[in-house]
């Protein structure tokens, strides 16, 4: 009876897992959606191209080497996976055919994949419009081979050295979204502002965007521990995760209308998935109020960040950065203040993880930084990080694709918004 129970459990996390991963998978349309209403018409099919791209190469160098860095066995102290002497990545198949791998192994390896995927397409978003795709593809190769799986690798794994010291990040608001984000961060400044006058074109594709992330984010969060015997650690994720993102959405739009005098839709949507970016490390346990709080803060963070870039000049095509990279950072230091079992405000005086999770985002973002910068560096060095000038006025759409924008929706409802 026992074993049969153990069995029941290991196949119930086993489609919870699969089912999570379909869920963030889903959040590539949304991020899709998102980054074409968020930009101008002439460049929509340019993002589209991108954020499949991300998906494509992404897959085939997490098989060939992501995720034995990540998580492969370790020999270096904590840095980084694959040196095991095993081939943990490539032969996964092969591997679990031999008995050396189970299905949980795999569905542990796709559900990661998505994960590493998902922080790649935030990159995109941030660089929109101007860059060049063959420097973006020397940025895939260079995030998916050393900067995310070392991150990943030093927070997930368990021989990881900032898990070792007790860094918390339950579901990625430092692995996954602060590094796409200052990875965007350093993109955005290395291309420099885009040409000509900026505005979303299609705040309908902006909204079905958001919804379609939101949706992703209940396997984003939800998914990332097991369900079997553990159901009320789920529900609290899964609420904490709403009331977060509710409230920043709140938040944002009725500061915005106190701002500009006008409901910005576009910055209530941004605002809802501050809110998600930053209840992402923390939701499994804190309380429902630590959500509320988390999520109205992120929303200050969130518009502060975005007042910020535009005194810096630095353009943020869909506020990638305020969103993921700083909500992001905001996540990690909530948890250390709010988690129930370790967090600052629940042991002030007694052993606290709240300076490990301040030294541990601090090097997640210099590393980040430094990578990237290298990657896009070598791209601006040969002339292939920002697309020619006349491509960038005239349209990329134009210029390398022969699928116009307005044909998306068949004529329908989608196609006129998109059009105009």
């Amino acid at each position: 009876m026992v074993a049969t129970a153990e069995s029941n459990e290991a196949t119930i996390d086993f489609f919870w897992t699969l089912f999570g991963t379909v869920l963030v998978f889903w959040m590539h349309a949304g991020f899709s959606l998102l980054e074409a209403g968020s930009i101008r018409h002439k460049n929509v099919v340019s993002i589209m191209f991108k954020n499949i791209l991300n998906v494509i190469c992404s897959t085939v160098l997490w098989w060939m080497f992501g995720y034995a860095f990540a998580f492969g066995k370790d020999t270096t102290g904590g840095f980084i996976g694959g040196s095991g002497g095993e081939a943990d990545s490539p032969y996964t198949a092969i591997n679990f055919y031999n008995g050396k791998f189970t299905a949980n192994d795999l569905s542990h390896w796709l559900f990661q994949w998505a994960f590493a995927a998902t922080s790649l397409t935030i990159v995109s978003g941030g660089m929109a419009e101007r860059a060049h795709t063959y420097g973006y593809l020397l940025l895939i190769f260079g995030f998916q081979l050393i900067t995310y799986p070392a991150v990943a690798h030093w927070v997930w794994h368990p021989d990881g050295w900032l898990a070792a010291r007790g860094f918390l990040d339950f579901a990625g608001s430092g692995v996954v979204h602060t590094v796409g984000g200052f990875a965007s961060l350093v993109g955005c400044i290395l291309l420099g502002p885009r040409k000509g006058k900026l505005e979303a074109h299609n705040i309908p594709l902006v909204v079905l965007g958001t919804f379609i992330l939101w949706m992703g984010w209940f396997g984003f969060n939800g998914a990332s521990g097991a369900i079997a015997g553990n159901t009320m650690t789920v529900g609290i994720t899964l609420v904490n995760t709403t009331i977060s993102a509710s409230i920043a959405g709140i938040t944002t739009v009725f500061v915005m209308k106190m701002i500009s005098g006008k409901y910005l839709v576009g910055e209530m949507c941004n605002g809802i998935l501050a809110g998600l970016v930053a209840i992402t490390a923390p939701c499994n346990n804190v309380t429902d109020w630590a959500a509320f709080i988390i999520g109205l803060i992120a929303a200050l963070v969130y518009m502060g960040a975005t007042k910020l870039l535009r005194v810096l000049k630095i353009d943020d095509a869909i506020g990638a950065f305020p969103v993921h990279g700083c909500c992001g950072v905001w996540g990690i230091l909530a948890t250390g203040l709010f988690d129930r079992d370790v967090g600052g405000f629940y042991n002030p005086t007694g052993p606290n993880i709240f300076g490990v999770q301040c030294y541990g985002i601090l090097v997640i973002i210099l590393w980040t930084c430094v990578l990237s910068a290298f990657w896009m560096g070598i791209a601006k060095a040969f002339g292939i990080l920002r697309i020619p000038e006349k491509v960038e006025e005239e349209g990329i759409d134009h210029h390398y694709h022969s699928e116009p924008a307005e044909e998306f929706g068949s004529g329908g409802c989608l196609a006129t918004v998109c059009k105009y």
